[in-house]
């Protein structure tokens, strides 16, 4: 069974978004440790919780995104002048 939605809301120059999605599974997924699956679930569910931001005028646009996922917060923001060439 698999569960999300999304919501946003914008004003202005202002917008955000967020998002959460959470999966149960019937079987449990078991994984062996190793250094290629560390960020892999595992277990019978999952969820992850975001939110994403913009805001904007006529030079500069700054946007930013965090995640949860597995109790870590990821976190990226960015800022474009909004300027081409």
């Amino acid at each position: 069974m698999t569960a999300g939605t999304k919501l946003s809301y914008a004003a202005g120059r202002v917008s955000l978004w967020f998002s959460g999605v959470h999966s149960h599974y019937d079987l449990p997924l078991k994984r062996q440790a190793g250094n290629y699956n560390l960020v892999l679930f595992d277990g019978k569910q999952i969820g992850n919780l975001g939110l994403d931001c913009q805001w904007g005028n006529n030079h500069y646009y700054f946007l930013g995104e965090a995640g949860l996922g597995k109790y870590k917060w990821i976190g990226k923001f960015a800022r474009d002048s909004g300027q081409s060439g």
